[in-house]
């Protein structure tokens, strides 16, 4: 993954180690080495307790806040659950 150090005050803070869930996008344009993908803070989730997510992005988005508050505090279960209904 590769992480945009210009956004590195808006993006999650990773340390190694860290267990997180993102939803990564491969990445597309010239400059772009073969292979390489992104992730977003909307779509990356922290792992705690090794059961359940925590959002590491508050968005004031309409869209986003409303499957944020299906997913957030929830099991990694409920997140993939929900997750695959984006995608039905």
């Amino acid at each position: 993954m590769m992480y945009n150090s210009e956004l590195s005050d808006m993006e999650p803070y990773l340390r190694p180690g860290m267990k997180i869930i993102a939803a990564v996008k491969k990445m597309v344009g010239p400059q772009q080495e073969e292979g390489s993908y992104t992730f977003t803070r909307y779509g990356t989730y922290y792992i705690v307790d090794d059961h359940y997510v925590l959002s590491a992005f508050d968005s004031e988005s309409k869209e986003i806040s409303s499957f944020t508050n299906i997913t957030n505090g929830r099991s990694i279960n409920n997140l993939k659950n929900e997750n695959k209904k984006l995608w039905k």
